[in-house]
């Protein structure tokens, strides 16, 4: 069982335990999430220096990353989701009270009314705690050095420098055309805005202000400080009596941000693309889920007019001309999607491809679409499973990541598609049942399936190998219990399964009756396996009437083939684990009835073996030898005899309690009968008659058991006729040899029967 896995596991538990304990809805989202996220960074650092098996590739750990990310992302989104809605008045509400209310504070107040909007807030917010951390180089200072000192140095010798702007401010190389920088300072220009850019996207805003300061270009930290909404804490105060701000920097003096922010924000729509910045898919996806917010908010703040952005107050009749510009929310959010789907097609330079899975599931995250998620990956797994292709590692990490999102989603009350949830999950399981020591981690997962956790289990089971110890194939019975299964339902379908199995490639108990001295002495492998299927059923108590049916039905199919061997194991191991631990009572039932009937018939075959051979007979030894070799013989047979004819006259599986069973059972008890009944009539003829040379007696025996074959009360006689067989010419041969040895000792065979009849 790989570590991973195994903490996972043991999150997963965590998690739950959370539930269990009531907390509030946001707290399991957060700290829920906050465990799956932190377990990806502890496995990242150490699993970054691994060797051996738990080592990983480059691959594997940028999917370990991604996946950290998109926990991060859950986090976020659905804390959100859980957070009671904001009790504050509508920004319409807030330019009636004071129509010279700041920018910022709008901006809030259309966050707290628009969830949509809010989404976006919170997807730009995480891709900027999740951005890579900027390089921290120093740039050089001063404003285009090399390209001043050529200019000046042309214009000293009285000529034009060609490919050089004739002026350096920051707008030159837009004027001009057919131009650019000295080489040395292009060079140091693109490392700076690369490095501004990594700033901004990373949401270090006054970080990248500071170092376009520092690199001699406070032109550039004057434009991006634009992107500043504009507030003042001294306007806004004026209306905390009726709605309370709670302003970061209320006791900041004067204002702060762009009071021109719809200039700067126009003018910026005619400026550069950053489109050669945009080197990873998050990049690109942070440029347009700000374009996207930055949009709204504008739309917003134009059609509620105001003060410092349109000049205007609520009242006039401008304001309320527009207010019909403003996209439906609905409307709007459909012009997000599709244009945030489109991120599934955008290339990249560096990163990720686009459609890696993880980002195809932050894709559905931010759009809210998680069900659509969900049935994608549960579409996915069918298709592997029908081209049967190998799990890879990366694979096995996207799919952990999917069940665990699934389970994560369930414990906080999202309604998901149950359907795709059980495929993705039998997936994740169907990785962890390559590991037979990962039953513990299998009932957990397996527990979460609803209402075919059973079954699933039960075939998990069925197809654990039989040479696990027996403590660890009761533990994993066990397992199951610990997730909220029922143990003795889990242990009669796995016995059922494991047995189907097998079953399904040995021969069937049906055609011509086999003789039953034919096969191996010793159990085959696959009937070994056959009969370790019961084992289910004898780890636990509860199971004690299901395991003695089972034993019958088992103990009838290898009869019913002629393998008696293997009847005799699967009697041995019902002894052992259950006779002993039930009362006698539990056996006067039809099941316990036809079990002790077969028990009968093992005592009289091991009875039967325990004859020894006349040739053993040691004839050179001394006559105390030979007295106590003829002793055990003969009381071997006296024992044999008893056993036989206790069997055969007390109609041995014809019980009257039978008749409950159905039709093809009653069928398959007669089969049994007439393989194994003849069998025992000439085995024990053969023995009397073998005998007579020790006891002339047995000769006699062998005669009576002539008329019991004969009685149809003991319905003995069918049996040698039964399915298109015939023994009876078999035995009958064996009786004729018993008359010739009676007629050499001088005796008449048919003396034997006159008691009889005169009886």
């Amino acid at each position: 069982m790989d570590q991973a896995s195994i903490r996972y596991g043991q999150t997963l538990d965590a998690f739950k335990a959370m539930q269990t304990a009531k907390k509030p809805a946001v707290d399991i989202v957060q700290e829920g999430a906050d465990m799956y996220s932190k377990l990806c960074q502890d496995m990242l650092k150490e699993l970054s220096q691994t060797t051996g098996d738990e080592y990983l590739s480059s691959a594997e750990l940028d999917l370990l990353r991604l996946e950290r990310d998109t926990w991060a992302l859950v986090r976020a989104l659905y804390i959100d989701k859980n957070e009671p809605p904001a009790i504050s008045a509508t920004p319409q509400t807030l330019l009636q009270r004071n129509p010279y209310t700041p920018t910022f504070a709008i901006v809030q107040r259309v966050m707290d009314h628009e969830p949509t909007l809010r989404r976006l807030l919170t997807v730009v917010n995480w891709l900027h705690d999740t951005a890579p951390t900027p390089s921290t180089s120093t740039h050089q200072s001063g404003y285009r050095r090399r390209t001043q000192r050529e200019i000046v140095g042309a214009r000293q010798a009285a000529q034009a420098r060609a490919g050089l702007p004739k002026s350096l401010d920051p707008d030159a190389l837009n004027r001009e055309s057919g131009v650019s920088l000295y080489p040395d300072d292009a060079t140091a220009e693109a490392a700076l805005s690369y490095d501004l850019f990594r700033l901004v996207r990373a949401g270090r805003l006054n970080e990248a202000l500071n170092a376009a300061t520092d690199a001699g270009h406070p032109w550039l930290a004057a434009v991006m400080h634009g992107s500043v909404p504009f507030q003042w804490t001294a306007v806004t105060s004026r209306d905390t009596a009726a709605d309370p701000e709670n302003e970061s920097n209320a006791n900041t003096p004067g204002w702060q941000g762009n009071k021109r922010r719809k200039i700067w924000r126009e003018a910026c729509l005619q400026a550069a693309a950053i489109t050669p910045l945009l080197r990873t898919w998050e990049d690109n996806l942070w440029a347009r889920v700000e374009m996207l917010l930055t949009e709204r908010i504008a739309d917003w703040l134009d059609y509620l007019g105001g003060f410092w952005e349109n000049g205007m107050k609520p009242s006039d009749p401008q304001a309320n001309a527009k207010l019909n510009d403003l996209p439906d929310e609905d409307q709007w959010w459909a012009d997000v999607d599709k244009l945030v789907r489109e991120m599934g097609n955008v290339r990249v330079e560096e990163g990720a491809a686009s459609d890696n899975a993880f980002h195809f599931a932050q894709l559905h995250l931010v759009l809210g679409n998680v069900n659509g998620l969900l049935e994608q990956v549960a579409s996915t797994c069918n298709s592997r499973a029908e081209q049967e292709e190998h799990p890879s590692r990366e694979w096995h990490l996207v799919i952990r990541f999917f069940a665990h999102l699934c389970l994560f989603l369930r414990v906080i009350g999202e309604e998901i598609p149950t359907p795709a949830v059980d495929i993705i999950l039998n997936e994740y399981i169907h990785q962890l049942e390559a590991d037979p020591a990962s039953s513990p981690l299998v009932a957990l997962y397996v527990g979460a399936l609803g209402e075919s956790a059973v079954e699933k289990y039960a075939s998990y089971l069925a197809r654990l190998d039989v040479h696990l110890p027996q403590k660890d194939r009761e533990s994993a019975l066990r397992d199951c219990e610990k997730h909220g299964l029922d143990v003795a339902q889990v242990a009669v379908m796995a016995a059922a399964l494991a047995a189907r199995a097998v079953l399904a490639v040995m021969p069937p108990a049906k055609g011509p009756l086999p003789d039953p001295t034919s096969g191996s002495p010793q159990i085959t492998d696959t009937e070994h396996v056959l009969v370790r299927s019961l084992d289910w059923l004898l780890y636990t108590g509860r199971t004690g009437d299901e395991a003695l049916a089972q034993a019958n039905n088992l103990i009838r199919y290898f009869l019913g083939i002629g393998r008696p061997v293997a009847a005799r194991s699967i009697m041995s191991l019902v002894s052992q684990k259950l006779i002993r631990t039930r009362p006698d009572s539990d056996f006067h039932s039809a099941e316990g009835i036809e079990f002790q009937q077969y028990q009968q018939y093992v005592s009289l075959t091991d009875a039967l073996d325990n004859v020894p051979s006349p040739d053993t007979h040691p004839a050179g030894e001394s006559a105390q030898k030979r007295a106590a070799w003829k002793d055990a013989y003969l009381r071997a047979i006296d024992n044999a005899w008893k056993l036989g004819l206790d069997l055969l006259t007390h109609s041995w599986l014809e019980n009257d309690v039978f008749k409950m069973f159905s039709d093809s059972r009653l069928e398959e008890l007669r089969r049994v009968r007439s393989i194994h009944m003849p069998e025992v009539v000439i085995r024990l003829n053969y023995i009397l008659l073998s005998s007579r040379a020790h006891s002339e007696g047995n000769l006699d025996r062998a005669m009576e058991l002539v008329p019991i074959v004969s009685d149809e009360r003991y319905f003995v006689y069918p049996t040698f006729l039964a399915y298109g067989g015939n023994r009876l010419e078999e035995y009958l041969d064996g009786v004729r040899r018993v008359g010739l040895a009676l007629l050499e000792a001088g005796r008449n065979p048919n003396d034997l029967f006159i008691p009889s009849q005169k009886r």
